[in-house]
């Protein structure tokens, strides 16, 4: 509602994973982020795709936009944000949820760049329901 016409949203998920459990709010932060930070401040309108598949014993989602991106040198080590700016923490949140539930091999991995895009990809274990 808050930009209308900016983006649209295309969705690419495997029918085979359609059963499987998730955690909770896993992928609503890293969407919100492609709005945000990527679609809104790209000129004209942009996409948003939204993948997943499954891999063996593991999930794979991304989150792509054609938006902004940014100077991957913002984040730290880990591929975490090494400053907020007075935003949220959603993405180590989120990073640190998948760590906790599966393990170290397990979380968020962030690509991006400048005037191209970003892309959010997430690894979880495939628990069956």
């Amino acid at each position: 509602m808050r930009f209308p016409g900016k983006f649209e949203v295309r969705y690419e998920i495997a029918p085979d994973i359609l059963s499987l459990k998730l955690l909770k709010i896993i992928i609503q932060p890293l969407v919100e982020n492609a709005i945000k930070h990527g679609v809104s401040r790209k000129r004209g309108s942009g996409t948003i795709v939204v993948r997943g598949e499954r891999e063996g014993d593991a999930l794979l989602f991304e989150v792509r936009d054609d938006g902004a991106g940014f100077d991957v040198s913002e984040l730290d080590d880990d591929g975490k944000p090494k400053r907020y700016g007075g935003g949220g923490y959603g993405v180590r949140n989120v990073d640190e949820r998948i760590r906790l539930e599966y393990g170290a091999g397990y979380g968020v991995d962030i690509r991006s760049e400048v005037g191209v895009g970003t892309s959010s990809f997430v690894k979880v274990r495939a628990l069956e329901p």
